[in-house]
């Protein structure tokens, strides 16, 4: 059962607790805490702060309003605060107003603008800021993608001890964008942000570990990270930690709770585990076999473009397990999952065009189907190009 290994993609984040006041001074005129009240829930006293035109508890009015938190939830308002907030220089509020504006959440949805309040927060040396300005050019959301500027904007964060910064720049070293390529410099990033519970970096970094990338392999220390990513609810670390105690590494093998694992991975939507979880169902894996709820599981897989499930679910059709059998969707199921590169369903789909099922003969696209397929080391491809002209 596949399982993918490092996180490769940047996804601006969204957290359900907007960026709230920390206490103390802040970086804007004269907003200083004031001693008796509670920034940090709707209170007649904060309101009145806020009222008086205190940027410090504007922005912790905001963070009401958006979580909720004292008052009914009212992301309009929310976005009312910030922006009266955000306007007078306070970089928290500047950080939850671009992120309200990146989402579209109670205001319309605009990335120019979302980018031109990260940066003002970001120059003004918020890390918050700093790495979500960081992911703009990574991704090239408005500005032009510049893998430097990224790890430039990564670095200024992580260095100030920001748990998503240390894992952005980790992740950068990692797959040598914008850096140079450093195993060892990752799985420092990595640790870093784990250490303070970076849910990601905790996944990537029991990656490190399980493969020897950077760091000795340690199957057991893959495992214990794995399993804290798990816990908070990471869906690629809950998929992983099936992964492990299915194949016992790091772990004594328990199916039982490989199936459990799989199946809080799926229904989270995450695709490998959904596919996972149908193959549990067809081998019996932790469960009674069951063709029918397999192929529910990679359908849901297949439908968000996961290779492996395509070709499985069109197996199912092939022959009829837990479905009634459809050549006609077989074939659709495997041409994706072909078009994807996946050998088996390569070689499957030449073999459809070599004797004509479905599809009509063909044997020069066989022949092609067959040569990506043994290139890409399918030992029965590889066979069947001894005997193609």
């Amino acid at each position: 059962m596949k399982k993918i290994i490092i996180v490769l993609l940047l996804v601006l984040p969204f957290v359900g607790n907007l960026a709230q006041n920390t206490g103390g001074k802040v970086n804007s005129q004269s907003s200083l805490e004031v001693e008796g009240i509670d920034y940090n829930t709707y209170n007649t006293a904060l309101v009145q702060q806020a009222e008086s035109g205190d940027a410090y508890a504007q922005n912790g009015l905001g963070v009401c309003f958006a979580n909720g938190v004292g008052v009914t939830q009212d992301y309009a308002k929310a976005v009312e605060w910030f922006t009266k907030s955000a306007e007078q220089g306070y970089p928290a509020a500047q950080n939850n107003l671009g992120k309200l504006s990146y989402y579209g959440i109670g205001v319309t949805q605009d990335y120019a603008k979302a980018v031109e309040w990260f940066t003002k927060s970001a120059e003004q040396g918020n890390p918050d800021g700093q790495y979500l300005l960081g992911i703009c050019f990574y991704q090239g959301i408005v500005v032009s993608q510049d893998y430097a500027k990224a790890v430039e904007w990564f670095t200024k964060s992580a260095e100030q001890g920001n748990p998503d910064g240390q894992f952005y720049l980790g992740n950068s070293f990692y797959l040598g964008t914008g850096v140079t390529q450093d195993y060892a410099k990752a799985v420092e990033w990595f640790t870093k942000a784990a250490d303070q519970g970076q849910l990601v970096a905790l996944n990537n970094l029991g990656a490190c570990y399980e493969s020897g990338y950077g760091v000795p392999q340690d199957l057991a220390k893959a495992f214990e990270l794995y399993t804290k990513s798990a816990n908070l609810g990471f869906p690629m670390a809950q998929n992983n930690l099936g992964v492990c105690y299915q194949s016992g590494k790091g772990v004594s093998q328990d199916f039982s709770k490989a199936f459990e694992w799989y199946t809080q991975s799926a229904n989270q939507g995450y695709p490998d585990a959904q596919n996972n979880l149908g193959l549990c169902y067809v081998l019996g894996v932790g469960v009674t076999r069951d063709y029918a709820k397999a192929v529910e599981w990679f359908t849901k897989a297949a439908e968000q473009g996961n290779p492996e499930a395509q070709n499985n679910l069109a197996l199912c059709y092939d022959r009829g397990d837990g479905v009634s059998k459809n050549p006609s969707k077989a074939v659709e199921w495997l041409t994706k999952s072909a078009n994807q590169g996946h050998p088996g369903a390569l070689y499957r789909l030449a073999m459809c065009y070599e004797n004509g099922y479905v599809v009509y003969r063909n044997h020069e696209k066989a022949k092609e189907l067959i040569e990506k397929a043994a290139n890409l080391g399918n030992k029965q491809a590889k066979e069947a190009l001894k005997n193609f002209e």
